[in-house]
């Protein structure tokens, strides 16, 4: 009822960006790796998986002279999104980076400000302890 535990191997460790490079650049085409990402998108832009095995994958090259011009426009179309979307996102980055810089500049005069009234208030009512003095 109560066995004992079979111990695990330890972890691999993460594997960095070159190894990873490296993996990619060795595997072949009909690799699992391609074929779960293929049924990925196809997931993401709502279209089917046109095949499963990858034989037939191999047997539909990805080379330009055998795709339709269906294809070659909404792999286009997609292309020119993420670009359009990569160039929004660094706009947005540039402003946020501007923008935290305001708030920074705004953060230090604002001290500054503090700092001045506290002085002024000191000059024209004195100490705590004056004022204590004077009430009594």
């Amino acid at each position: 009822m109560f066995k004992k535990k079979a111990s695990l191997p330890a972890r691999p460790p993460i594997p960095n960006k070159d190894e990873i490079l490296e993996d990619l650049s060795r595997a072949t085409s009909d690799d699992v790796v391609f074929n779960h990402i293929d049924e990925n998108l196809a997931l993401i832009t709502g279209e089917a998986v046109t095949s499963n095995s990858p034989s037939e994958r191999n047997e539909n090259s990805d080379s330009l002279e055998q795709k339709e011009p269906k294809d070659q426009f909404h792999n286009y179309k997609q292309i020119t999104s993420y670009v359009g979307k990569v160039e929004n996102l660094i706009k947005s980055e540039e402003e946020i980076k501007n923008n935290r810089d305001g708030l920074q500049n705004l953060t230090k005069d604002l001290i500054q400000d503090m700092t001045k009234i506290k002085e002024e208030l000191k000059k024209q009512i004195g100490t705590p302890e004056a004022i204590f003095k004077n009430i009594r």
